[in-house]
């Protein structure tokens, strides 16, 4: 969880449970797609730390998120979604609603 709390700059809720994770790279060159979820009270605060971010104009080619199986978004509500950077990498955050739970789907990859 420090790596993608470090990576995507975001800080996620003490109960956020990581669902899968890869993580491919050096410590200074990390790219990797998690799928965590998010308590449903923490929604919120999760959101607009997203919302900080602006989008950007961003689509990556050759994605982590294409080779995994369990990356799958688009079966899901998307409550938000946003494109931008940290430093040098390339942060894909896309908040779901899947039922009951809410998801964040989270790509970053060294630019």
């Amino acid at each position: 969880m420090i790596v993608v709390e470090t990576n995507s700059n975001l800080v996620l809720p003490e109960k956020a449970r990581g669902l899968n994770m890869v993580y491919i790279g050096s410590r200074g060159n990390p790219a990797f797609v998690a799928k965590i979820e998010i308590p449903s009270n923490a929604v919120e605060n999760i959101r607009q730390q997203v919302e900080l971010h602006a989008d950007e104009d961003y689509h990556s080619i050759g994605a982590l998120s294409e080779k995994v199986s369990w990356w799958g978004p688009e079966a899901m509500d998307v409550v938000l979604e946003r494109r931008y950077t940290v430093g040098n990498s390339y942060v894909h955050t896309i908040l779901c609603h899947d039922k009951q739970h809410f998801v964040l789907f989270i790509e970053s990859m060294y630019l």
